[in-house]
This record gives C-alpha cells, structure tokens and sequence, in this order.
C-alpha cells in the first residue's frame, strides 16, 4: 500500500509546512511542543492532535474568509486550531462540562500578570486556612489533624466517582481551593481559568486516576506534595499539587 504524505500544501505563511514522515500512531497523536499552548490547558487523553487539524485545512483549502463548524467540538482541538490561525469558527458540544473547558480555551483577553498576581493571593488564603486545621501544606503527618473536619463530597456526587479515585486530604483540598476560587475570583475575568486549571489538576495530577488508555485507579495520593504551594510561591510553580503555572505560561505565550 502506497504511503500517504503528511506534507499538505497550506494557504497560510503561519502555519509550518509538514515533512513527509513516516509515524506510529501514537506518535502521529502526540501533541508537539509547538502546540502546547492553549491545546494542553485541558486535553482529553485520546484527543486528535492540532497538527492534524492544520494538515485537513491545508488539504482543503480553507480560506480565512471561510468558516469551521465542528459539531461534535469536545475540548475544542478543533476551534482553537482554527482560531490561532486566524478562520472563523463554530462549534456544538452538548456535554455541560467538556462545553465550559472549550469556552474557556477560547477566552484569551485576559491579562496574565495579574492572573499570576491573584493566584498568588489565592494559594496564600487557602495555605493560612489549612493551617487553622493542623493541615500544614508542607509538614503534614497523618495525627496531626481531624480527619472530620475534612470536606466531602455529597452522597450522589461521590456515586458519580470511581470508586478510591481520590484521597480523603486531596479532594480536602481542592474542594477548598475551589471554594476560594468561587468566592474570591466570583466576579474576576480569571474566574474560569482557575477553575479550569483546578480541573486539569484534578484530573492528572490530585487524584488517583490512570490512564492506559482505559481509564483506572493507580496509586493512592494520600496527600499532596506541596499541594498549594504553586499557589503561594513563584518559586514552586508547576512542582506538582494544584498547578496553576502551566496554564499561565501558556496564556502568555499565546498573548505575548
């Protein structure tokens, strides 16, 4: 069988010309370097990669003066490829959680110093907090707090859970974290893009879930290395925990 070309003639001086290359699947799906912005603030796991929208609007001709529907957008690959080069876009997505983590990538008018600035402010509040319970963020030892004032999830949210998918002091604190981001971010153009970090998190990073691709519990987090502390220090951003750096570096790679 005759070997497709990668390499699609592209009506635009932005967008990279592709080499003919022969790929594996998984690495034709890899998201490359250059499209981690925007693209990976939120990815499902078997996501189709940016690169592979650019090769489709190359092989079809899609002028900057035409429009891209994609009807089934998901977490938005698709819109956002579009719009960072500069077509017009539409799209329909009727699960209420996969439609706000695609909103949210197409919400680039915000100002990332002052994001940085707030998520600073907001990971010192939470720190203080948890520190009124014995939860140190640091230094936490398993008898150094009550295991009841932790906060939980309600009876039929947890039904919506896999079953051990996350520890008792990690939902603790992102059930907090989203707490002060609710409160304090309520009225905030950042609001979504915390939320939307927290998510991310959540997902990757706090809880105990897997991927293989088939969705699992791996090992348990029994607590959070350093849990907020990319939250209250510069220094400690992206080193794991509640991760709001990543989101950020991106943004201003994308306004900047």
């Amino acid at each position: 069988m005759r070997e497709r070309s990668l390499q699609p003639t592209l009506p635009f001086d932005n967008i990279e010309r592709f080499t003919e290359l022969k790929l594996s699947n998984s690495m034709i799906n890899e998201l490359r370097s250059e499209d981690k912005a925007v693209h990976n603030w939120y990815r499902f796991v078997l996501s189709y990669p940016p690169h592979l929208v650019r090769s489709y609007i190359g092989k079809l001709g899609i002028a900057k003066d035409q429009v891209i529907l994609d009807p089934f957008c998901g977490t938005g690959t698709t819109l956002v490829e579009a719009r960072k080069n500069g077509i017009s876009c539409i799209g329909l997505e009727a699960n209420p959680v996969v439609n706000f983590i695609t909103k949210v990538k197409l919400s680039w008018k915000i100002d990332p110093d002052e994001f940085e600035k707030k998520c600073q402010y907001l990971g010192q509040e939470v720190c203080e907090e948890l520190k009124l319970h014995s939860l140190d963020d640091n230094h936490l030892t398993s008898e150094s707090f009550d295991e009841s004032q932790l906060l939980k999830l309600t009876t039929n949210e947890e039904k919506l859970l896999i079953k051990n998918s996350i520890s008792p002091i990690p939902l603790h604190k992102t059930l907090l974290l989203r707490r002060h981001i609710n409160q304090s971010l309520s009225c905030s153009p950042f609001h979504d893009h915390a939320l939307l970090a927290l998510s991310k998190a959540l997902v990757f990073s706090i809880s105990n879930l897997r991927f293989g691709p088939e969705v699992g519990v791996g090992k348990t987090r029994k607590r959070l290395r350093r849990g907020l502390g990319p939250y209250a220090s510069r220094s400690n951003w992206g080193r794991t925990g509640l991760p709001v750096n990543p989101l950020l570096t991106q943004v201003k790679a994308h306004l900047k």
